[in-house]
């Protein structure tokens, strides 16, 4: 509550009012806390709340009794705007499960909209990728879209010659390290395909300073820290209040 609090404090500050959207991402495992739960009643009029909830099922996440309707509902009373996200490892235990715990939300009266996700990448995955990635001679990320941009990441660890798009968070990530391409721009990439090939030991020593800006930028060691100093700054304006 705290931390809401301060968001909104924030932003009425900045801009006036208190922000219009709210997503909350939970498995739906733990009962909202009373002052939790009036809290955001008491915004309802101002705030739309999205609920995202993942229930952690046995057969990809090994743990029992861990799909809990009844405390999904105290979401779903706050706003019947939000999902069910299961995720399913492709087996027909893993869909039977999933199938019967959707009959378990409904019954509850949770109507969230229903959607079904591939398991994620399992370590051995992840080294073959890692694999694939450093034994290219070249990494090329076309997306018009992407949320944090890991595959830019992916290429960069791995001190590949990298060409992105110029969208979202790519820019920002790649900082001067990988060639930026326009959007749908096909005459582009061809000629900075050709270009990286045709001095590709310089690329060669961009591919590794790229690697090392990762090091540097996305790490736990300095992740963790950022972490820290915005705990121990909403701290002190609590103390100051």
């Amino acid at each position: 509550v705290k931390i809401l609090e301060e968001m909104e404090r924030l932003c009425r500050k900045k801009f006036g009012k208190v922000f219009t959207n709210i997503t909350w991402e939970t498995n739906g495992t733990r009962p909202m806390e009373t002052v939790l739960h009036n809290h955001l009643q008491s915004l309802t009029n101002e705030v739309e709340y999205f609920f995202s909830v993942s229930p952690k099922m046995f057969n990809t996440s090994g743990e029992k009794d861990a799909v809990c309707p009844d405390i999904v509902k105290q979401y779903h009373d706050i706003s019947e705007v939000g999902q069910l996200k299961f995720v399913c490892n492709g087996t027909d235990a893993s869909w039977n499960e999933i199938e019967e715990s959707i009959v378990k939300f409904r019954d509850a009266g949770v109507m969230y909209p229903i959607w079904i996700m591939p398991v994620g990448a399992t370590e051995e995955a992840q080294d073959d990728i890692a694999k694939e990635y450093a034994e290219s001679s070249i990494a090329v990320v076309s997306s018009l879209y992407e949320g944090f941009g890991y595959p830019v990441i992916e290429a960069m660890s791995c001190s590949i010659p990298l060409i992105a798009v110029k969208t979202s968070s790519i820019p920002e990530l790649v900082g001067d390290f990988a060639h930026l391409i326009n959007p749908r721009d096909s005459l582009s990439l061809a000629n900075k395909i050709k270009e990286v090939f045709k001095n590709y030991d310089k690329n060669l020593i961009l591919a590794e300073n790229g690697r090392n800006h990762i090091e540097k930028q996305f790490n736990w060691e300095k992740i963790s820290k950022q972490y820290q100093d915005v705990i121990y700054e909403n701290i002190r304006r609590q103390r100051e209040c």
